[in-house]
């Protein structure tokens, strides 16, 4: 699959994904199958690794994943917690999925390590809006402190570096235009 991240908007259930290049990927015998009755929310593939979907299947939040050389139906697991995901992203050899947790306003993170699930400790916020981990270990999170979408009102950068207990906030410097800038719409 072509590295990086898509999204999928309005597929319906049992819908089959291809990948942009416009064949089937090496490593598999056929086109990956959407199980029903899934809504899928977002997907995302990793250079010569699986291709996961995040959706939804009735309350249950869950990735279905399909490896190389493995079933076209691939397998689903359920997200742990009470999430509501919007991000998906395939780092580092690893899946984090962010965004808010469903029955509170606070953040939701989780890691997904090939084989196991494990629910993170979100930065301080309502919604994390986007997340990434780097090859050293080093998890990056952008968080919306006050509302329940990533569009407007307060954003801020974490950081949690391999083995730390918690999270330190990034300082952003403050964009500073001249009084005389003209911003002009199409």
């Amino acid at each position: 699959y072509p590295a990086g991240r898509f999204r999928i908007r309005g597929a319906p259930s049992g819908a089959r994904v291809r990948a942009s290049i416009g064949s089937v990927p090496r490593g598999l015998g056929s086109t990956p199958q959407i199980a029903a009755p899934l809504h899928p929310i977002a997907a995302a593939a990793a250079p010569g690794g699986p291709l996961y979907l995040l959706a939804t299947r009735g309350k249950d939040r869950v990735l279905q994943i399909w490896r190389p050389d493995g079933d076209p139906r691939g397998v689903v697991e359920v997200l742990p917690g009470r999430p509501e995901p919007t991000e998906l992203r395939a780092v580092a050899g690893q899946v984090l999925v962010a965004g808010t947790q469903r029955d509170e306003p606070r953040g939701y993170l989780a890691r997904f390590d090939g084989a196991t699930w494990s629910e993170e400790p979100a930065p301080e916020g309502r919604r994390v809006c986007d997340v990434t981990l780097t090859a050293d270990g080093v998890l990056w999170a952008v968080v919306h402190r006050d509302a329940d979408d990533c569009e407007g009102g307060l954003t801020a950068l974490w950081r949690r570096d391999r083995g730390a207990p918690g999270w330190s906030q990034v300082e952003v410097p403050p964009l500073v235009f001249p009084s005389d800038t003209t911003w002009e719409y199409d």
